[in-house]
């Protein structure tokens, strides 16, 4: 299952020995002391032996230096942890960098606080500023907000290794111009395989924000992930229920197996070169291909020269969506035409009614993957891997 793991191991004293998969792991009570213990030994095994309900507060980043150990959560919950600085270019999250080779699995991150007051270019995020390792069974919630411009993410801010069954239902806000704003990340450049966000996310003008991920980016990699929170960017804002915005430069990009449901706006107020490029699924895709995916969530804009499409805004990358739908009931783009804001007649893109969603999958969707059950999500099409909760 995705999001985080559903059990959880204790140990009454950290003295007592552990072993997983034949390595030995040291046990800590809390945040205090894994920081300490990443510190002298950041490429060393560490779990966290209890749930750590102390609710500590950090100014800055608390484990500052690149871990390329592994961290065992083992189904245990870090809660109230808090961090905030104003410090210029200071980021912000528990972890600065997961290294390659680096492994944080099966932790609870509950009711965070993770604030950076900053007006300078910071990155900000729950679990980790950078990861170029992995990531599994780690779910988050609480609030992630920024001052700065820069990335912010609900668990991760640039992610550049592996995400999977992991989860955020954490409030990610940014106040600053030219962000990247996701769900669970903000830049992708890596792998993100069932994994989904539920909470809100809103930022300034020329943001690129996504219930699930800002930007993806050079080679990033979506596949089975689903996003339910409302999206809002400022004008210039390149919008999508679950991506704002996706291109690369020399490594291709892929988005499979998908789907967004909130409501996604840009507010226009005619000040930026051009409007708001807002899609129920994506904002802009610019050369990343998309498949068997679909929105549901009502996509709206403001102000001058804006594009709205009830699946993307924008398509640069016109012949490389398939499968692909929007649900013309619930979004209010009844057109059939306007799939995309532009090009109109997108195709690989189709509207259905509502009706037509819950009469069976759409075409091109694998019944391995997906499945529809009268009274689950509606009745529409879910991941058999993250049935809705």
């Amino acid at each position: 299952m995705g999001g985080g793991s559903r059990g959880s191991v204790n140990f009454y004293s950290t003295g007592q020995p552990l072993k997983i998969n034949g390595a030995p792991y040291t046990l800590i009570d809390n945040v205090v002391f894994l920081a300490t213990d990443v510190a002298a030994f950041p490429s060393g095994n560490d779990a966290l032996a209890h749930d750590d309900v102390e609710g500590t507060a950090f100014t800055g980043t608390p484990i500052a230096v690149t871990f390329t150990g592994a961290f065992a959560g083992l189904g245990n919950r870090i809660s109230k942890l808090t961090t905030a600085t104003n410090s210029t270019n200071q980021d912000e999250a528990m972890f600065a960098r997961l290294g390659a080779g680096g492994t944080i699995e099966d932790l609870r991150l509950s009711d965070v606080s993770i604030h950076n007051g900053s007006g300078q270019t910071t990155d900000t995020a729950a679990l980790a500023v950078l990861s170029s390792g992995t990531i599994r069974n780690v779910s988050v919630s609480g609030q992630v907000s920024s001052g700065g411009n820069g990335s912010i993410g609900g668990l991760v801010a640039v992610n550049g290794g592996s995400i999977a069954n992991s989860s955020s239902a954490a409030s990610v806000s940014g106040t600053s111009d030219v962000t990247d704003l996701g769900g669970l990340v903000a830049t992708n450049e890596g792998r993100i395989f069932q994994s989904f966000a539920t909470g809100d996310v809103a930022c300034g003008k020329y943001c690129d924000a996504g219930g699930l991920v800002g930007t993806n980016n050079n080679g990033g990699n979506i596949d089975q992930t689903y996003a339910t929170g409302d999206v809002t960017g400022g004008d210039g804002c390149e919008a999508g229920g679950l991506v704002g915005f996706s291109v690369f430069d020399f490594t291709p990009n892929s988005i499979a197996n998908s789907y967004a449901t909130g409501a996604v706006t840009g507010n226009g107020d005619g000040t930026a070169l051009s409007g708001p490029r807002v899609g129920g699924f994506i904002g802009i895709n610019s050369t990343t291909f998309i498949s068997t995916s679909y929105a549901t969530g009502a996509p709206t804009a403001t102000g001058t020269s804006f594009l709205v499409g009830g699946f993307v805004g924008e398509d640069d990358a016109t012949g490389a969506n398939a499968n692909d739908y929007w649900n013309k009931t619930t979004s209010g783009i009844t057109n059939p035409a306007q799939g995309a804001g532009d090009p109109a007649n997108d195709p690989g893109i189709t509207g259905l009614s509502g009706a037509q969603m819950r009469a069976g999958l759409p075409a091109g969707f694998d019944g391995a993957i997906w499945a529809q059950t009268p009274g689950v999500n509606f009745g529409l099409p879910y991941l058999i891997a993250l049935p809705p909760r």
